[in-house]
């Protein structure tokens, strides 16, 4: 499997590394962050369908507390639609990956 990201994700991941940098004045929870998703993906490569199903979307989640991973399977790719906090509306997750 290969994993794609879509621009939207890789925006909210650095939206998400740049909130943390600046509310704890040091990158060390960013780095175990980012460290957190490596891990994540290479189980995903691995097995692709280990996440939840969402109810509304052909697309899965995996959840990296505070954060989702919301991605697609297509073929041999993963695809990476969204790097969710489950504080945000849902209804908005489904605009984003959609």
């Amino acid at each position: 499997m290969v994993v794609e990201w879509a621009d939207t994700a890789l925006i909210q991941i650095d939206e998400a590394v740049n909130y943390w940098n600046n509310r704890n004045q040091s990158a060390t929870y960013s780095k175990k962050l980012l460290s957190n998703i490596e891990t994540i993906l290479d189980m995903l490569e691995v097995y692709p369908y280990m996440g939840k199903r969402l109810d509304n979307a052909d697309a899965r989640s995996v959840s990296l507390h505070p954060y989702r991973i919301i991605y697609r399977i297509d073929d041999d790719v993963i695809h990476i639609l969204a790097f969710w906090h489950n504080s945000q509306e849902p209804d908005k997750l489904l605009d984003a990956i959609n």
